[in-house]
């Protein structure tokens, strides 16, 4: 009896994981270079949110400061649509500040990367290719 029991849970179990979907990626998960192709920032969930981390740096020792494979340059993002993720903050390892940003693919298949202070008027735009 007891074997019949664990093997019917065992069956459920295995019906419901197998009927799960996999998350959908967000557009903006994956690899990307900043401007030319020196370094490589992975953006990937961490947590419910999204972050950016330097994966690759093709000259470690031309990193800037705080700027080394491991260092989080995104934290916090949260998806606003299908091409958007906001809400977060981005750090330049150059100044070692971080601003408030947006990320958003445009139909052109770029990353642009936005931070600003204060208002996204006043911020600065980068563009960004895919590395995958």
């Amino acid at each position: 009896m007891r074997t019949r029991i664990l093997y019917s849970l065992f069956l459920l179990g295995s019906t419901v994981l197998l009927s799960m979907k996999p998350a959908a990626k967000h557009i903006t998960e994956g690899n990307w270079y900043p401007g030319v192709q020196t370094s490589k920032i992975t953006i990937a969930p961490c947590g419910n949110k999204y972050c950016g981390t330097i994966t690759w740096i093709k000259d470690p020792s031309k990193a800037i400061k705080n700027g080394e494979v491991g260092a989080v340059i995104f934290k916090d993002f949260s998806i606003v649509d299908k091409q958007t993720l906001e809400g977060g903050k981005i750090y330049d390892p150059r100044n070692n500040k971080w601003y408030s940003g947006r990320l958003k693919v445009g139909s052109d298949g770029k990353l642009e990367v936005r931070g600003w202070v204060g208002m996204p008027t006043f911020g600065k735009s980068m563009h960004w290719t895919r590395a995958n």
